[in-house]
């Protein structure tokens, strides 16, 4: 039987600007669930610390572990048309 893994990092040697990838304690799946997470450059400076920042959620409605498989198969975020 295939055991899907809930929590799935990105591989180290593939390099994703912006992406970091954690877990969360799930109370009702009782296991670590992971997610990935894109910040723009701009998030973490001082002189931005008040600006809001719009917010687009992906539900990539797959198996256990497409979370990254997201990442890795998405369009980097710069080449999206503002």
């Amino acid at each position: 039987m295939n055991q899907h893994r809930w929590v799935n990092p990105l591989p180290q040697e593939e390099s994703y600007p912006g992406v970091q990838c954690t877990s969360f304690d799930s109370p009702s799946m009782q296991v670590p669930v992971g997610y990935c997470i894109y910040l723009p450059p701009s998030y973490a400076r001082a002189d931005e610390a008040s600006k809001s920042y719009p917010v687009v959620y992906h539900l990539h409605g797959g198996s256990p572990g497409n979370e990254t498989q997201a990442v890795r198969g998405g369009l980097p975020v710069s080449s999206i048309p503002q």
